[in-house]
C-alpha cells in the first residue's frame, strides 16, 4: 500500500510539473481570449441593426442598409479621402526624411551621439501633449509659428483653424513625432549590412550616389518596408494628434475614419452604422498592410 501511494503521489506531482506554466497562465489566456472575441463578435452582430444603445429601445435588424448607407454618405467619403491624405503623404515624408537623417547619422563625425539622442526626444513626448503644444505654436493670432513668417516677410497662416491647411499642419506634427521611428529602425538596418559588398564596389571604383542606390538602399529594402508597416499602420488609425489639435474640424475637413467611427459610435449613437464603419476600416488595414508585406517579400501566394 506505501509503495502504492508514493507512485500515485509521484505521477500527480509530474503531471502538474510538466503543465504548470499551461495551469498558471490558463486564467489570463482564458480572460484576453474572451475580452478579444466578444468585442469581435459583438461588431460582426450589430452591424446588421439599427440600435442607438438604449435599453428600451432595442436593436432593430435591418441587413446589409448598415453598408449600403455608406455609399450616401458625404462625411464617410471626406473621412475616408482625409484617412488616405495623410496615410499617403506623412508615409512619404517620414519614410524619405528618416531615410535620409538615418543615412547621415550613420557616418562618422563629432557629436553625433548628442545628434541621435536629441532626435528621439519627440517621440518619447505623449500624443496628447504634442497636439497640445503644435495647437498653441499654431494659434492664428499669437502662435509662434506665424511670429516667424512674418519676420522672414512671409504671411500669417490659419494652420489647424483653416480648411486648406489643417491636414497639412497634422501631418506636419504627426512627422515631427514620429520620424525618429524610421529613423532607429533604419539605423539599425545601415548597421548591420555585409561590409563586403562596399568593398567590392569600392574595387570596381564605384561612387557614393552608386553604392547608395545599388547597394544600400537594395539591402536596406526589408528594413525600410518594415517600418513603413508600423508607420502606415499607425497613420490610418490617428486619433490623439487630430483629437486634441483639431477634433476633426474645421467643417469636418480633418476627420478622418477612426475620429468619424468614434463620433458615429458615442456621440450619434449609431451603433450599428459605426459596426460597418469598423468592419471597412478594418479591411482597409487589412489590404494596406497586406499590400506592403508583399513588397518585402513576406508573403509569396
Amino acid at each position: 500500500m506505501v509503495e502504492r501511494k508514493t507512485k500515485t503521489n509521484f505521477s500527480i506531482r509530474g503531471f502538474l510539473e510538466k503543465r504548470a506554466s499551461f495551469v498558471m497562465t490558463a486564467p489570463a489566456v482564458t480572460f484576453m481570449t474572451i475580452m478579444i472575441i466578444f468585442p469581435i463578435g459583438f461588431t460582426l452582430y450589430i452591424m446588421f441593426f439599427r440600435w442607438s444603445g438604449g435599453v428600451t429601445n432595442p436593436p432593430k435588424f435591418i441587413g446589409l442598409n448598415n453598408f449600403l448607407n455608406l455609399f450616401k454618405d458625404a462625411r464617410f467619403a471626406n473621412a475616408l479621402v482625409v484617412t488616405l491624405y495623410i496615410t499617403a503623404v506623412g508615409l512619404l515624408l517620414q519614410t524619405v526624411l528618416g531615410t535620409a537623417i538615418a543615412l547621415l547619422l550613420n557616418e562618422s563625425f563629432v557629436g553625433r551621439k548628442i545628434i541621435r539622442a536629441f532626435l528621439l526626444l519627440p517621440m518619447m513626448a505623449t500624443w496628447v501633449a504634442t497636439a497640445l503644444v503644435w495647437r498653441w505654436m499654431m494659434y492664428p493670432k499669437l502662435g509662434v509659428l506665424n511670429f516667424f513668417l512674418e519676420k522672414v516677410g512671409l504671411p500669417r497662416l490659419l494652420w489647424l483653424s483653416g480648411n486648406a491647411t489643417v491636414v497639412p499642419s497634422i501631418i506636419m506634427i504627426d512627422t515631427w513625432q514620429w520620424t525618429p521611428l524610421i529613423i532607429v529602425i533604419v539605423l539599425a538596418g545601415l548597421q548591420s549590412l555585409p561590409r563586403e559588398p562596399y568593398e567590392s564596389a569600392k574595387i570596381d571604383g564605384a561612387h557614393g550616389w552608386q553604392i547608395l542606390f545599388r547597394i544600400t538602399l537594395p539591402m536596406l529594402r526589408p528594413v525600410i518596408v518594415t517600418a513603413m508597416v508600423l508607420r502606415t499602420v499607425d497613420l490610418i488609425k490617428t486619433f490623439d494628434v487630430i483629437m486634441s489639435a483639431s477634433q476633426g474640424g474645421p467643417r469636418f475637413r480633418s476627420e478622418n475614419l477612426n475620429i468619424y467611427i468614434y463620433n458615429t459610435g458615442l456621440f450619434y449613437f449609431r451603433i450599428g452604422y459605426s459596426g460597418a464603419l469598423l468592419l471597412v476600416y478594418f479591411l482597409i488595414i487589412l489590404g494596406v498592410t497586406y499590400f506592403l508585406s508583399r513588397q518585402r517579400g513576406e508573403i509569396s501566394f
